[in-house]
């Protein structure tokens, strides 16, 4: 499994829009001491570290934390732990980050409102859990299954988890509606289980900057994928 979902985060580095996006929504509400959880390969750690005082990674793929080191780990900015996000929220020291990043990581997990209300623990009063995470149940296709997802999520769904673990929701959106049609012909119908490097790339070029520049002035009602940023209580 680590072998292969280092393949398909190797393809996904290879979307440098489609981080910057991300990156851009989120820019505003990283400051202070960051926690990033599951940083993959680390291609939106590079993105954040720049605004933060120091950038705090827990990865828990041993096969991916060499190369995470290698790429980013070199800044003194930057500590990086080889543990899953439940030992490492067992002895995070309370009130310790100004903002939490989860980027293509909740929807990993099983039990996602005990990971939230142990994030909101180690935040400080009024710090910021920024999240992303795949979107339309319908679209959930043989690679989500494949990679170890649980779930894909709507709006109200990922709203109802931050709510119930005392969180503020300073916005929620759906990003990436043009998205939604290739995944659901590639992934859902045809049932392919890995990422076409071409096809990716194409869509980085193309896609993703057109469905920025459109998205950025009419937030779509659906999308490929959810954002949200919410305030700790």
């Amino acid at each position: 499994m680590d072998t292969f979902l280092a393949r398909e985060l190797e393809i996904m580095a290879e979307m440098p829009r489609y981080y910057d996006w991300i990156a851009a929504m989120f820019r505003d509400h990283v400051k202070g001491q960051v926690l990033e959880i599951g940083p993959g390969l680390g291609a939106l750690s590079q993105r954040l570290l720049p605004n933060a005082d120091h950038l705090h990674l827990v990865e828990p793929s041993a096969n991916l934390i060499g190369e995470l080191r290698g790429r980013i780990a070199d800044s003194a900015k930057v500590s990086v732990h080889n543990q899953t996000v439940e030992a490492f929220l067992a002895t995070a020291p309370k009130g310790a980050f100004d903002a939490v990043v989860m980027a293509n990581v909740l929807e990993h997990i099983e039990d996602d409102r005990a990971v939230v209300a142990g994030i909101r623990a180690c935040l400080k009063p009024q710090g910021k859990l920024l999240i992303f995470v795949p979107a339309m149940p319908f679209l959930y296709s043989n690679l989500d299954r494949t990679v170890g997802h649980y779930r894909r999520y709507t709006r109200g769904h990922l709203g109802e988890v931050l709510a119930a673990a005392g969180f503020d929701i300073v916005h929620i959106r759906y990003m990436d509606m043009l998205g939604i049609v290739p995944w659901w012909i590639v992934m859902t119908l045809f049932g392919s289980t890995t990422f076409n490097r071409r096809m990716v790339r194409l869509y980085d070029a193309v896609g993703v900057p057109v469905a920025r520049a459109i998205e950025t002035r009419f937030p779509p009602g659906v999308g490929k994928n959810v954002l949200a940023v919410a305030r700790r209580k």
